[in-house]
């Protein structure tokens, strides 16, 4: 793929003074383009990479005679378009437009996206279209990574990682040495040699209008915005109850959004609620015709989310992306995806809901905090929700950086449970000889009795398969099995247990957050693990009683020795439950 670097310059003024340097995907398509505005253009440079050919377009020298020669040689070869080529060009780029707005895609992901939106067209025609949206000023070009003249400067456009992120390869594409980003390289390959388009956004003035006015609003306004018919409408065919604290945190959250801050945590313990909490606020949002996302760190959390807010909006536009998504490349007035997905947004969303904000790979990963950022429109809001946030989150919370809504009861009232610490010093060796284990016996004679079932934590991957094997020793080996993150059959898993197929489900941290099933049991085997830290020991515990009908649930750590973790974890626990008692 080539990429051209020409000056236009105006049939009335030729002084170089009044230039202006531009990339072309297509130079036809340029030369016709501003020939219609009666400008000239004058061919500069031809490259194989975006990111030689923008350093090129940056630098400010008068060419050498010898170059301007061959440049303009090789721009005779490029002929105007005929008109009508060039009309129906225009029009097919109008409806390219229409389908991605708002996006940041390499190329190869806009082949993607028109093809899941049913729109045939032939890369020529596409390279066509888009560099006449970039003319048209509906779209900006940029490498996939840049970097100047040390490649020590270099940056990934996509998902903003630095040089510690970034590799230099030889590319078969533009045959010559690439910069490649291995921080995104989930998504597909980002490199120098390859273009990223950030399309700009279609909002219509009257929603840009309404939503801006948010901060401005007085009392009485706030009033009459709360009581229109669209949101009372939408609100009430959800069917959502909150209970009188959870409607309290609710309030909080609007007061919130009708104030000049841009940002605000919730800190509500597991099992709160928080989905409810935030039904009306989605329903105002969509009220008003705005864009919502709900976005979270893992994917697990996703799949159990979203069939809930289906529930509550079933007849909502809503889209669902993550890893394997039907809905990938569609757009949704209400979108839950994957944080790593929001790097395929630019300028989208009015309301941005961050839940499990402190949970990897999220929490410190500069990477998807600006990829979120990027997804936002100018005034956007951001609700971040979180039961367990980190120390460095409660620092910003004593110093005011944004509001903070605290909501320490579950649902139903009840306190959480007091997760109880086992120490044995010969754990491991009693798994490896298939000895029996105490606690782990009464664990499962307590299983037996209450009629529940059960996920045990371990810390390793290798550690998956010997509870596996010491359990069945014991136990029907159908009722129990092991998962982890690269398990092919993870979601098979998972289902079987919340269908109450499977007993037991081993598991490392990758189900401590979004998985619920009414009748759960914790034990977390080897608990003295550094993995197991005070926002993991929450987390797991917080597995246990949401369910009003089931209150039998225990949380036992068993470890070869008692960690500051799990005493910080138990302290913060019982806190909470102090604070919940005297807000009630």
């Amino acid at each position: 793929m080539k990429y051209v670097v020409y000056e236009v310059i105006s049939f009335k003024e030729r002084s170089t003074h009044f230039n202006k340097r531009y990339i072309s995907l297509d130079f036809c398509i340029d030369k016709t383009y501003w020939f219609q505005k009666n400008f000239k253009v004058n061919l500069l440079a031809f490259f194989n990479s975006i990111n030689d050919a923008r350093r090129f377009l940056h630098k400010r020298f008068f060419l050498t005679s010898f170059l301007k020669t061959n440049t303009s040689i090789l721009s005779k070869s490029f002929s105007f378009l005929p008109e009508d080529k060039f009309k129906l060009l225009n029009k097919k780029a109008k409806q390219i437009f229409k389908i991605l707005h708002s996006r940041s895609l390499l190329l190869n992901e806009v082949e993607k996206c028109l093809q899941k939106n049913s729109f045939k067209i032939t890369l020529p025609d596409l390279l066509s279209c888009l560099q006449l949206l970039y003319l048209h000023g509906k779209l900006n070009v940029v490498p996939g990574v840049c970097f100047g003249s040390f490649f020590i400067t270099a940056k990934c456009n996509r998902c903003f990682s630095g040089i510690g992120g970034i590799t230099r390869l030889k590319c078969s594409k533009c045959d010559d040495f690439c910069a490649f980003c291995k921080n995104c390289a989930v998504l597909g390959q980002s490199s120098s040699c390859t273009p990223f388009f950030l399309f700009s956004n279609n909002v219509k003035a009257k929603e840009e209008d309404v939503f801006l006015k948010f901060k401005y609003l007085k009392e009485n306004d706030k009033i009459a915005f709360l009581n229109n018919d669209n949101y009372s409408k939408i609100l009430k065919s959800t069917n959502v109850n909150l209970t009188k604290l959870q409607q309290r945190v609710s309030d909080e959250i609007f007061d919130f959004i009708f104030s000049s801050k841009s940002q605000c945590l919730v800190w509500a313990v597991t099992g709160a609620g928080k989905t409810e909490i935030m039904i009306p606020l989605i329903c105002f949002y969509l009220s008003l015709n705005l864009n919502i996302l709900w976005t979270t760190p893992r994917r697990d959390v996703v799949l159990e989310l979203a069939p809930r807010l289906k529930e509550f909006f079933p007849y909502v536009d809503l889209k669902v992306l993550c890893g394997g998504s039907k809905d990938l490349w569609l757009y949704g007035k209400l979108v839950i995806s994957t944080a790593i997905q929001t790097l395929r947004f630019h300028n989208f969303f009015h309301l941005i809901i961050v839940d499990e904000v402190d949970a990897f790979p999220l929490d410190g990963n500069k990477s998807l905090e600006l990829g979120i950022k990027r997804a936002g429109r100018n005034g956007i809001k951001y609700v971040f929700l979180t039961a367990t946030p980190k120390e460095s989150w409660k620092e910003r919370i004593n110093k005011g950086f944004f509001t903070t809504i605290i909501l320490p009861s579950r649902y139903h009232g009840l306190n959480l449970p007091i997760p109880s610490v086992f120490v044995d010093f010969f754990l491991y060796k009693k798994l490896e000889n298939f000895s029996p284990i105490k606690t782990v016996v009464n664990f499962l004679d307590n299983l037996k009795k209450t009629d529940g079932q059960a996920l045990i934590f371990v810390p390793r991957v290798l550690d998956i398969e010997k509870v596996v094997n010491y359990l069945k020793a014991f136990l029907d080996s159908t009722s129990v099995d092991g998962v982890y993150s690269q398990d092919k059959r993870r979601n098979e898993k998972v289902l079987a247990f919340r269908q109450g197929k499977l007993t037991i489900l081993i598991t490392t941290t990758i189900l401590e957050r979004g998985v619920t099933v009414p009748r759960c049991h914790v034990l977390v085997f080897g608990a003295q693990h550094y993995i197991f830290d005070k926002a993991s020991l929450i987390q797991i515990a917080g597995r246990v009683g949401r369910n009003l009908s089931y209150t039998k649930g225990v949380v036992w750590f068993l470890a070869t020795q008692k960690t500051e973790a799990q005493v910080k974890a138990i302290k913060e626990i019982e806190f909470l439950n102090f604070l919940a008692q005297k807000k009630s």
